[in-house]
């Protein structure tokens, strides 16, 4: 399997990274710790409750998370417009601390669920660069900063 190494700061992350993502990925059973769903497949969530998604099996029909089969006429509204997308397992690093690969540090999730747990350091991120913008625009209009 080919992780996904192009979207990520390399240098954050030790040179072993691909054998210890494998390993933990496979600790989960190459399923998302979350919401269970198993990497590689393809996906539909629902739009009212993303827990819930429909897994388009290689028998090519969508199927319930407990494997039930469900006719293409029959998708329930609540997935409606929705696209499928396949899974891409990631690891998180629970602490936030990329350094700190230690296994009770790490864990397996999906994209979305990923996202999800770092959702807390992207807010401070967004603040942090909101502050920034700020600060840049009224030192770009002349206003000093004051010295304390």
């Amino acid at each position: 399997m080919v992780e996904r190494l192009d979207m990520m700061r390399r240098e954050l992350y030790p040179e072993n990274w691909r054998d210890i993502s494998l390993r933990i990925r496979e600790r989960e059973g190459n399923c998302c710790k979350m919401c269970g769903v198993k990497n590689g497949t393809y996906i539909m969530r629902s739009t009212v409750d993303p827990e819930r998604y429909l897994i388009l099996g290689e028998d090519l029909i969508w199927r319930t998370q407990e494997g039930e089969a469900v006719r293409i006429s029959e998708i329930p509204v609540e997935f409606g417009e929705q696209k499928f997308i396949k899974v891409v397992l990631t690891v998180h690093h629970i602490d936030f601390d990329k350094s700190n690969n230690r296994e009770d540090n790490l864990v397996a999730l999906c994209n979305r669920c990923h996202l999800i747990a770092d959702m807390p350091l992207h807010i401070e991120n967004a603040k942090k660069t909101r502050a920034r913008k700020k600060r840049e625009k009224l030192l770009a209009l002349g206003q000093l900063e004051l010295a304390f």
